[in-house]
């Protein structure tokens, strides 16, 4: 005998089962907000005491060129943390985003972004030593193209392959990816063991340059 119950078709969306725009953007947020802070804002710390004349008085000081990029670092990763909190509170108590994943892949990714930020703001900062140039540049090779090609706006899936190219050669694209992957589907420790190293290779290669930067311009000087 045939079974005569019908079989009833259900679609189901992975990932973000309320298909709301709301949960796929706000994790990306956090990511503009430490790219303010991280890249933005540092890129204007090293330019500006070049502009005021006091870096010379810092060089004639027996502090070494780690320690001055410590003292650089150390208040606006503070405060990059400051703002990974509040955004990380919005999303989850104004916005409702579910978190899948563990507070601790975020908060991890979360450091190494910001570290990476960082870099690229003192690099940036040391090497052009004019705040007003240091800030149009900082607005060029980080914020734009954290909100454009890192994936927080245009799924990089359906973009033409130059451009995802470009797009994979950016951290906020691997920090983007580890946020919507901790807060939407859980922890894929493939996918995030993959970024981390990624986003501490960048880090690294960012810290090594700044700290050439300046060693060379003592050299100059």
């Amino acid at each position: 005998m045939q079974n005569s119950t019908p079989i009833v078709m259900e679609q189901r969306l992975w990932y973000n089962a309320a298909n709301s725009s709301t949960w796929y953007f706000v994790p990306g947020i956090i990511a503009i907000v430490l790219t303010l802070v991280g890249t933005f804002l540092t890129a204007l710390v090293i330019a500006r005491e070049w502009e005021r004349g006091t870096m010379e008085m810092l060089f004639s000081t027996p502090v070494t060129t780690t320690e001055i990029l410590l003292s650089k670092i150390i208040p606006y990763f503070l405060l990059g943390l400051g703002g990974f909190i509040i955004t990380l509170g919005a999303a989850l108590l104004v916005f409702k985003v579910p978190m899948e994943g563990s507070f601790f892949v975020i908060l991890v990714s979360s450091i190494l972004y910001l570290l990476t930020s960082l870099g690229i703001g003192l690099l940036i900062s040391g090497g052009l030593k004019a705040q007003f140039l240091a800030c149009q540049i900082a607005l060029l090779v980080s914020f734009l193209p954290s909100v454009l090609l890192s994936g927080f706006v245009f799924d990089l899936r359906n973009v033409p392959d130059f451009i995802a190219v470009v797009a994979y050669t950016l951290p906020p694209t691997y920090f983007i990816e580890l946020l919507r992957g901790a807060f939407l589907s859980g922890d894929n420790w493939t996918v995030i063991w993959k970024d981390w190293v990624i986003l501490f290779l960048y880090l690294t290669v960012f810290f090594y340059l700044t700290n050439k930067t300046l060693k060379k311009t003592l050299e100059k000087k």
